[in-house]
């Protein structure tokens, strides 16, 4: 067991149609299906860093960006672009590394980062 992976949870008003997005836009991967007493089913999703999505279906979206981590910014962004992805921003370059940012079918807002150093050694 990976003590260092991470859960991060999305609220989404329509689950069977994000999962078609983070799975068919996004490229990332069905880890389980998931029900929870109590509420509708849950998806956990495998992210290019091997962490962890927990999609779960809730009538109240996320307030604030969720930021997910990639290794590769570009190939998502045109993966996507491809995909015709409605607000999809161009990629943009910070100190942190290069972001890309889109909203997923339910109207949550998304921000991609590839780390980069940019120091030299």
């Amino acid at each position: 067991m990976d003590l260092e992976q991470k859960y991060k949870v999305v609220y989404v008003t329509d689950l069977q149609e994000s999962l078609d997005f983070f799975l068919t836009k996004l490229g990332l991967k069905l880890h389980e299906h998931l029900d929870i007493p109590g509420r509708d089913r849950a998806a956990v999703l495998q992210m290019f860093d091997g962490d962890f999505l927990m999609l779960l279906q809730n009538e109240e979206l996320e307030k604030v960006p969720v930021l997910l981590y990639t290794d590769d910014c570009l190939r998502d962004h045109h993966r996507l672009s491809v995909e015709n992805v409605m607000g999809l921003t161009a990629p943009m370059y910070s100190p942190e590394g290069v972001t890309i940012a889109f909203p997923d079918p339910c109207g949550n807002k998304f921000i991609l980062l590839e780390k980069r150093d940019y120091t030299d050694t």
